[in-house]
């Protein structure tokens, strides 16, 4: 009995460990890091010339990627920003949903970012910094931060890496 006891005690603990943190419990922090390719092609929902500021042009665009990596999945998000006809700089901020699995345990959820983005026209180098506002399934209460650095091609399509810090819990 006492060796039944033990066994049972020993499955129970494995049990809760393998689930990851229970509601309450202190959150965990883990590096991520990954690659990304534009997939769908960005499509403009919006075109605005600015008659203050000659050759900038207000957008709005709808687009999407895949992810690999720590988060494997598909994205689609929604940006809003300013095209420099001159100098071809972009910049604006963007709302993104990944749609996907937290790759080293396999759980399916949707992660929830959002951020700033730049694009630098001489050289097509895009930087997009986002903050992890939260999801569903795997990802509930998610926190943290991603960074991506990313060049993009003529066709728009981009192409790059990501890393950042997960909270969860």
């Amino acid at each position: 009995m006492r060796r039944l006891r033990g066994v049972l005690v020993g499955i129970a603990v494995a049990g809760a460990v393998l689930a990851g943190p229970m509601p309450g419990s202190a959150s965990s922090e883990t590096v991520v890091r990954g690659g990304y390719l534009s997939v769908l092609p960005t499509t403009f929902t919006h075109v605005k010339p600015n008659p203050r500021h000659p050759g900038r042009v207000a957008f709005t665009l709808v687009g999407g990627s895949v992810w690999d990596g720590s988060f494997t999945g598909h994205t689609y998000y929604t940006a809003s920003g300013t095209y420099d006809l001159v100098s071809g700089d972009v910049s604006g901020t963007v709302d993104e949903r990944l749609i996907g699995v937290v790759t080293a345990t396999r759980r399916r959820g949707i992660l929830h970012v959002a951020g700033t983005f730049r694009l630098d026209g001489s050289t097509n180098a895009l930087i997009v910094s986002e903050t992890i506002l939260g999801g569903a399934g795997a990802f509930a209460g998610s926190r943290g931060w991603l960074e991506f650095d990313a060049f993009i091609l003529p066709t728009s399509t981009g192409y790059g890496g990501y890393h950042g810090e997960w909270i969860q819990g």
